[in-house]
């Protein structure tokens, strides 16, 4: 989540939606009062490295962010392999109690938090195809991404998990409908579509009076892309998706696929 008084725009975070990539990317345009709320480890790294820039102002002790960010800068000062190593597995992201906002949070909550005048702010979030949503999630759950130098399996058995849990997959995809509620109150809003997401989001930085700039690609999916949904998801699988997710497909005017 990113709430940015320099630039007036709340970036809402949907999961599995490349939101990390833009978000990383949109931070670099933030100023030193804007809201920014941590990444992975391994991509608030990347963020540091690529764009000089890092969650801020997220918790309620601004001296914990500090310690925070003083680690992940000693990460990257060292060249030893072992250090390093060392040094990221010691780093703990501040998180509950202790902090004001989170990543995945959801709009209702932010603006119950903060107050801005949601005329004059832009509201951005990302949408993606339900099925690629639900499938990108089942790999998600079996890959630890953010493991250091741990690059995602190409062989995890996504059809396994999804015959085992495609109810908590459809629920957790559910959640991004319900992540931008009350979206209503904001009469500017810019959805970046996942299959378009370059465009879309160079069209998004121009709106914000910035040069295009080519996206991060945080945490890379080991799938084979040429596979179809239909090798992922078998008949009833899709008709449960259609059922479940019929709102999100037609907010957003994504097309069942009939079987």
């Amino acid at each position: 989540m990113i709430l940015s008084y320099k630039n007036r725009f709340l970036f809402i975070k949907n999961t599995k939606v490349a939101g990390t990539s833009v978000e990383m990317a949109l931070s670099s345009f933030c100023g030193e009062n804007d809201i920014i709320t941590p990444v992975s480890v391994k991509d608030e790294l990347e963020r540091i490295e690529k764009y000089n820039s890092f969650c801020k102002n997220y918790a309620h002790d601004r001296n914990k962010e500090d310690e925070y960010i003083k680690k992940l800068k000693n990460v990257l000062a060292t060249d030893d392999l072992e250090k390093k190593k060392r040094l990221f597995d010691d780093i703990v992201i501040t998180r509950d109690k202790n902090i004001k906002f989170s990543n995945h949070m959801h709009l209702k909550d932010v603006l119950k938090k903060v107050e801005i005048d949601t005329n004059h702010f832009l509201l951005i979030y990302i949408c993606r195809n339900p099925y690629d949503q639900v499938i990108s999630r089942s790999e998600w759950k079996l890959t630890n991404y953010d493991k250091f130098e741990k690059t995602p399996n190409a062989n995890i058995d996504i059809k396994k998990y999804l015959c085992a849990s495609l109810d908590e997959v459809i629920k957790k995809t559910r959640e991004n409908i319900h992540r931008v509620e009350k979206s209503n109150v904001f009469p500017n809003i810019k959805v970046l579509r996942y299959e378009s997401i370059q465009q879309d989001f160079n069209d998004l930085l121009s709106l914000l009076g910035y040069d295009p700039m080519e996206l991060p690609y945080a945490k890379k999916s080991a799938r084979d892309k040429e596979l179809g949904i239909t090798y992922y998801l078998d008949k009833n699988q899709i008709q449960k998706i259609n059922k479940e997710l019929r709102d999100y497909f037609e907010r957003y005017q994504y097309a069942m696929m009939e079987v």
